[in-house]
């Protein structure tokens, strides 16, 4: 079950849309938060429209569950933040992309007391006409030798990226969506399939060796497909989230009919999986709060769910503490009017 107060209320100045807990050992304890704050000059036109936002780096205390924050920087609005989930020549990495269509990543240093983040290298797309960088994913999930990052692009593009020690490279960019294309992710297991979901309402699934049209492109959502993510733990298990406020979940391998479809209100924007097993999913269900999912039970009819809703806005970021044991874990969530970082627990039963 889901605490009934938060564990902890933080005001981030601007509006929070990302929460990303770090993956690695020894640094389960930094939590990467993104601003994007949009300001439009009254009477002006969109071109005049101005967005900006930060990444700030807080660190969570041993003995309590308080944060303090280390690092902030400047960027353009923050669209999304992911960690690398392995170590990149054995640096914390992680990527960021923003509302100039800009991809960068970034190197989190600690020294003693102090954790800082230093900017390594970008990657942005050669467009006709500007757009924003909506979501990003990396391909090491469960092991690649070769890291690589996919982004989805407002234009309704997406693109492949790869990382190496000297510099960040496109490898594919093409037209995915007729509208935005707000979420990509790839299949975990087979870093040759790459998942989208665009403002069109399609779910496509992509293979990198032929990207001349989708393999696979379901209707199946009423709305907008705003979040997908891969079960780390389960091959073949996918989860979608739309603006129709449900959480579909899916075969891989078949996505004409989904196994499971649970209706949790709210436009689904981001959907995490609880990193130990994989059969929770926690979800950032915009105008209704957080939910977490019980799958364990994957046939189950009458979908377990339970809800947090102590968020007062659209919540846009959610993400799994990895350091927590198994029975509590403890779940950042943030919001964007009310501009909060919160962390509450999920007691597994």
């Amino acid at each position: 079950m889901i605490s009934s107060q938060p564990l902890l209320v933080l005001d981030v100045d601007y509006p929070a849309d990302s929460a990303e807990w770090c993956p690695f050992d020894n640094f389960h304890d930094i939590l990467l938060c993104g601003n994007y704050q949009l300001q439009a000059n009254e009477g002006s036109n969109e071109s005049d429209t101005k967005r900006f936002g930060r990444v700030l780096l807080f660190e969570k205390s041993k003995s309590s569950f308080s944060l303090e924050i280390k690092d902030e920087r400047n960027l353009c609005g923050v669209l999304d933040i992911k960690w690398s989930y392995k170590k990149l020549h054995n640096k914390l990495i992680f990527g960021v992309v923003d509302a100039d269509g800009i991809l960068s990543l970034w190197e989190c240093v600690k020294t003693g007391q102090d954790a800082q983040m230093c900017p390594v290298k970008t990657s942005l797309c050669n467009f006709d006409d500007p757009c924003l960088a909506l979501s990003l994913d990396w391909n090491n999930a469960i092991d690649y030798n070769n890291p690589e990052i996919v982004v989805s692009y407002s234009n309704g593009f997406l693109a492949t990226h790869v990382c190496t020690e000297t510099g960040m490279n496109i490898l594919h960019q093409w037209k995915a969506h007729d509208y935005e294309a707000w979420i990509c992710a790839f299949n975990y297991f087979n870093s040759n399939i790459i998942y989208s979901g665009g403002d069109d309402c399609k779910l496509k699934l992509w293979d990198k060796r032929c990207l001349k049209k989708a393999v696979v492109t379901s209707n199946r959502h009423s709305m907008g497909v705003c979040s997908i993510q891969s079960n780390f733990h389960k091959e073949n298990v996918l989860a979608t989230g739309s603006y129709d406020e449900h959480v579909l979940l899916w075969d891989g391998r078949n996505l004409k009919s989904p196994l499971d479809d649970t209706h949790v209100g709210g436009g689904v924007w981001r959907m995490k999986w609880e990193p130990s097993q994989g059969n929770y999913l926690a979800t950032a269900s915009m105008h209704n709060g957080c939910h977490v999912i019980n799958y364990t039970d994957t046939s189950a009819a009458d979908r377990p769910v339970c809800k947090y809703n102590n968020h007062q806005s659209l919540v846009y970021g959610i993400d799994w503490y990895k350091g927590a044991s198994y029975n509590t874990k403890t779940l950042a969530s943030c919001s964007f009017y009310d501009r909060s970082l919160q962390l509450w627990d999920f007691k597994i039963k």
